[in-house]
């Protein structure tokens, strides 16, 4: 038990590491690129690398802006749902139908912001239909050109079908929500604190769920876990406990969520414990 505790605290020193050293590079890339800006200076790669985005409040498109439309419309991996589990997927299109709608309808209103300007200073225009089939993925240079209101506003996206619409946790959805972390600089707001307190209750509640096969010990067993889907468990897990590291204890949101400290945060149940019940 003590080995284990030790690996666990090696890992989220190395996690939290990890992503203070990859905010430091963006807050270190941004200062350059606004140099750059300011100087006029054209020939920055970050100057010649923009991507054509949708409106700030278009939740939808951003959904499929990140992540691609299959993943952004509940079927992740292309495969074919029946019975009740295809009635909830048409639910969730209908309902990235109505967002897409209200997107339209909010986007009247919306003024850019200074820094990301895309619809009224930029010559490129977002089309839809110019989007990769797994969605952008969140570069350092797409990163830098998204300013902290657009920035943070994607990530309440996010953060909407992660918490409200309980869509899958994908390694996409991941990235992004970890590289939209790093991108938000402080002092935060009250609503990014509730939205990263959220994320952090759903992370902890999916990992208490989430049903793992018992560790392979040989190669044989490693096939068996591969076969029986275990190794996806595995990696669900891994995703959660890295978002569950930076939300609750790089950003100190554990505490506040009323947590009882890191092994209150890092709980799993066991598949062989399930079974006994």
């Amino acid at each position: 038990q003590q080995n284990s505790n030790k690996s666990n605290n090696e890992w989220i020193t190395k996690t939290i590491s990890n992503f203070s050293t990859l905010r430091t590079y963006l807050e270190k890339e941004h200062a350059k690129e606004k140099e750059s800006r300011n100087n006029n200076n054209n020939n920055h790669p970050q100057q010649r690398r923009k991507v054509p985005v949708p409106k700030m409040k278009d939740r939808a498109a951003w959904h499929v802006f990140c992540l691609g439309r299959e993943e952004a419309y509940g079927n992740l991996g292309g495969y074919e749902e029946s019975g009740d589990e295809e009635e909830m997927e048409d639910e969730k299109e209908k309902k990235l139908e109505d967002d897409k709608e209200g997107g339209k309808d909010e986007g009247k209103e919306e003024k850019d912001s200074a820094e990301n300007d895309n619809e009224s200073k930029d010559p490129l225009t977002y089309h839809p239909t110019q989007i990769p089939p797994t969605g952008h993925e969140p570069t350092t240079s797409l990163l830098l050109q998204l300013d902290q209101v657009l920035t943070r506003r994607v990530f309440h996206h996010h953060v909407h079908y992660l918490c409200e619409w309980n869509f899958p946790l994908s390694k996409s959805r991941a990235a992004w929500m970890y590289a939209l972390l790093a991108r938000m600089e402080k002092p935060w707001h009250r609503e990014e604190c509730c939205a990263v307190r959220s994320v952090l209750r759903e992370c902890c509640r999916r990992r208490w769920e989430l049903k793992l096969p018992p560790p392979a010990t040989n190669s044989a067993d490693e096939e068996e876990v591969e076969c029986s889907n275990g190794g996806a468990a595995w990696e669900q897990l891994a995703l959660l406990n890295t978002l569950i590291a930076i939300t609750g204890i790089y950003y100190e949101q554990g505490a506040v969520s009323g947590g009882d400290g890191i092994d209150a945060l890092f709980t799993v149940v066991a598949k062989e414990k399930n079974s006994q019940k």
